[in-house]
């Protein structure tokens, strides 16, 4: 029967909503803002991206670099670049 799993199904989507309320942000949209929040700090101490991009998960640094600029609105290394000016 399907009724336990759709328990099971029912329970997850509820936990995803709340945790929406709490947060303000889906759960993917809360990892990937982590994930650029250290990517940020990381890059300031001096490791190199294609580094950071392995220890995040990330496939390579292209992937990482990629999903940077969408959310920040410019590259890894423009970023850098501009909190150093």
């Amino acid at each position: 029967t399907l009724a336990p799993l759709d328990r099971e199904i029912t329970e997850l989507q509820k936990q995803i909503e709340d945790f929406k309320q709490l947060l303000q942000e889906t759960p993917a949209d809360y990892l990937c803002n982590w994930r650029i929040a250290i990517t940020k700090q990381e890059l300031q101490r001096g490791k190199p991206l294609q580094v950071i991009a392995h220890e995040l998960a990330y496939a390579n640094a292209s992937a990482l670099s990629r999903v940077f600029a969408q959310k920040v609105g410019v590259s890894p290394m423009g970023w850098l670049r501009g909190i150093e000016n």
